[in-house]
């Protein structure tokens, strides 16, 4: 079986549990962070360094992405938070990850990187909505818009860190 749909599946895995623990205790959530964090170095990492610097570049990324949505009331979450809530920050980390494997592919595409983000970003939050994480401000095709162009320039902004990143440290698989 491929490898890179192997780490596919494995981040979408991530991905889901982070959602699904959205309703549990942040113990639970930091926990599964930790997990997630030790399976990905132990097991997949080639190059913890680049790894470490494009969860980084993407953690920050998302963050503020996400908090734009916050403020400008795209979305609303259901729960409570002190700064950001622990699920999230996880799911950003597995997608600063899978930019090194599994999506590494998108190197070589960023034109079709940028389309695909374009609708994939936003489904990640009505994704959310479905699990009653978040609510939508304003309707559907209005917020997935909006979404999907904030994407669009948090994408860009993210390959091109991430491309001085594989300037640093590169991926065998790339080089």
């Amino acid at each position: 079986m491929n490898i890179k749909l192997i780490q596919g599946l494995y981040y979408q895995s991530c991905w889901f549990l982070f959602l699904i623990s959205s309703h549990y205790s942040e113990i639970l959530q930091l926990l599964l962070i930790l997990i997630t964090l030790f399976l990905h170095y132990w097991f997949i990492s080639q190059n913890s360094k680049r790894d470490f610097y494009s969860a980084l570049t993407y953690v920050v990324l998302g963050l503020l992405l996400d908090q734009t949505f916050i403020q400008l009331k795209w979305v609303q979450l259901h729960h409570p938070f002190s700064l950001h809530p622990l699920w999230l920050i996880g799911m950003w980390i597995q997608f600063g990850h899978s930019y090194n494997y599994s999506l590494s592919w998108f190197t070589f595409h960023p034109k079709n990187l940028l389309c695909l983000i374009f609708f994939l970003g936003p489904l990640a939050y009505y994704a959310g909505v479905k699990f009653n994480i978040w609510q939508f401000a304003d309707p559907l095709l209005m917020t997935s818009a909006k979404m999907g162009i904030a994407w669009l320039v948090l994408t860009f902004t993210g390959y091109k860190i991430h491309q001085a990143i594989l300037q640093k440290f590169p991926h065998p698989s790339l080089s």
